[in-house]
């Protein structure tokens, strides 16, 4: 089940990036 937990580690980090950019956007300070 390695290929799964890579698959949705990535799936997840690609989901993620996004929203932390937004949280980065809104607070420029952290």
């Amino acid at each position: 089940m390695k290929i799964t937990r890579t698959i949705d580690y990535e799936l997840i980090a690609q989901l993620n990036k996004p929203i932390l950019e937004l949280h980065a956007s809104l607070y420029p300070q952290h």
